[in-house]
């Protein structure tokens, strides 16, 4: 084995580092839609990369905490104004929440960077280990990013790789490896290139490093580019059903005023004679689309029940439902009924993966103080759902789909449960009036994007005020509209390409959860050896002590 001559950087000062690593989760987060600037995905860990190096392990927590702290404040900076209007929790209280969250998920980038730093001054003793350093670097981060999705019921809201989302030619290979499959792949290409811009190895190690990113970087390319004109080409010939879908654009202070109940429920009628001018096989309406309880308040129940018989089309309703149990206690779920007023019969999916603190008080079971009605109130009503059971998919005209509900739509694992059980297409019905005119109605969009083609299915997305969209199997946004319209859309379903299962819904993650086994065994072995250094430490400055 030959020594390869490598020059390295001095670690660079705390303000510098700090510095870098802001621009990093910046430039992470911008990659995102809307301002959908996708080469930083491949380039936001050069920074980062360049900041740790040489440091020790707390300075590097510190420079990757930063940057994920950057990353969450910008990403979703919209959850601020979000707890602060409709969480009645002021503007000081609504950016506490949205710190907490960040700094929290924030971590994870900060345990990363110090299980790397001990690797980025270390001399490559062979051409292999120019390929190691960053293949652990790329298996550790999507550990991590794996684990923003399971940890406390999940919340990584931008992935890596989903910056990706609008350039489907370098994402078409999540039918085979899902989502952090592809981060495996675009941060192991990010940290080559972070190597070969922060490390001057000789001009053979140097060439080495971009041949294999171009070698990668061109098979993503290849791979996607091919599935995306297999998949546009089966869709121009396929057989199509027609699926109107209904953006109301209420507004979240009106949608619970009983003044505005008759206003609102007008609406919908008006654009229910709309849809039906389309002579749709069904028609769809948003997340909570009633302004009522079905099953609480008896008037506005019999209104859709009768509404339902008299549109003679099957309507997929989104409404809070309540229901009493057998101990008279009600319990609130958040629905999507399918009324079919032409057998009478009201199927129905209940979401099963709620909001944390939005939809229900994580730990109320266990915790007492999480009971108190000083704490209830915080969160109100909305914090009080109860999680749905029901798993099988609903049917329309005999064709069978599923149904994600608004946050279920970020998680891979979902979608890929309603692919397994033989849907023919996927419906993803949300209110995003939460968000205003943010980044966040786009962001959630490109999620729905990445749901279609990890699983090929098409799918019909139904905003109350946006963004609806028809997405095909191939990722392509066919149609969408503009957010805050007031308007029903048809949309021609494809059908007829979506049959066989992909090898992610076969197959389902292997590389992730590996990638994810490893992160726990370094951050384990990492700690177990922090822990066995301390007493020897403090045994140390004892004895210099007692000599003194």
């Amino acid at each position: 084995m030959t020594r390869l001559p490598v020059k390295f950087p001095a670690p660079v000062k705390l303000s510098f580092g700090l510095t870098l690593a802001i621009v990093g989760g910046l430039a992470q987060a911008s990659a995102w839609p809307r301002l959908d600037w996708w080469p930083f995905t491949f380039l936001c860990l050069i920074p980062l990369w360049r900041a740790i190096m040489g440091q020790t392990a707390k300075r590097a927590f510190l420079f990757g905490w930063v940057y994920g702290l950057a990353l969450g404040l910008s990403s979703f900076y919209w959850l601020s104004s979000v707890m602060s209007g409709y969480g009645g929790l002021g503007p000081v209280g609504g950016f506490l929440v949205l710190l907490i969250l960040a700094a929290y998920l924030a971590v994870y980038n900060g345990l990363w960077a110090t299980l790397m730093a001990r690797y980025t001054l270390k001399e490559p003793m062979m051409d292999a280990r120019l390929l190691a350093v960053p293949l652990l670097g790329a298996t550790l981060w999507t550990g991590f990013d794996f684990l923003k999705n399971l940890v406390f019921t999940g919340f990584n809201w931008t992935p890596l790789a989903g910056g990706l989302s609008g350039r489907l030619e370098f994402i078409g290979a999540a039918d085979l490896i899902g989502i952090y499959g592809l981060t495996l792949v675009v941060c192991f290409i990010g940290l080559l290139l972070a190597s070969v811009a922060n490390v001057k190895h000789q001009l053979k190690a140097v060439l080495w490093q971009v041949l294999v990113s171009a070698i990668l970087m061109i098979c993503l390319f290849s791979y996607g580019k091919n599935q995306l004109d297999s998949y546009d080409n089966l869709e121009r010939t396929s057989e199509k059903s027609t699926v109107a879908v209904l953006q109301p654009s209420i507004s979240q202070e009106r949608k619970w005023n009983p003044l505005f109940r008759r206003e609102i429920l007008l609406r919908y009628e008006n654009l229910l004679k709309k849809a039906q001018s389309f002579d749709p096989i069904f028609i769809i309406w948003p997340e909570t689309a009633a302004p009522f309880i079905y099953g609480i308040d008896q008037i506005e129940t019999k209104w859709l029940d009768d509404l339902g018989q008299s549109v003679g089309v099957p309507m997929l309703v989104g409404t809070a439902a309540g229901e009493w149990d057998q101990e008279g206690d009600l319990r609130l779920y958040n629905r999507a009924w399918l009324v079919d007023g032409a057998d009478g019969r009201n199927a129905r999916y209940d979401k099963s993966h709620l909001v944390p603190f939005g939809e229900y008080v994580p730990f109320s079971d266990v915790l007492p103080f999480m009971k108190w009605p000083f704490v209830q109130g915080i969160f109100g009503a909305s914090g009080i759902y109860s999680f749905g059971t029901h798993k099988e998919p609903l049917t329309v005209r005999n064709i069978p789909f599923g149904v994600l509900i608004c946050f279920e739509s970020i998680f891979p694992y979902q979608a890929r449960q309603r692919a397994l059980s033989g849907v023919r297409f996927l419906v993803v019905t949300t209110n995003d009036a939460w968000f205003g005119e943010s980044f966040a109605p786009d962001q959630h969009l490109s999620q729905s994007v990445m749901r279609a083609i990890e699983t090929r299915k098409p799918l019909i997305r139904v905003g109350n005020n946006g963004i609806s969209a028809l997405i095909s199997s191939s990722g392509r946004i066919v149609s969408s509209s503009k957010l805050n319209d007031i308007n029903a859309y048809a949309y021609e379903l494809p059908l007829t390409t979506s049959e066989k299962e992909t090898f992610f819904v076969r197959y389902g993650y292997f590389l992730a959860p590996f990638a994810t086994i490893i992160t726990v065994c370094c951050v384990l072995y990492r700690l177990s050896t922090w822990l066995k250094s301390r007493p020897k430490k403090e045994k140390s400055n004892k004895a210099k002590k007692g000599r003194r």
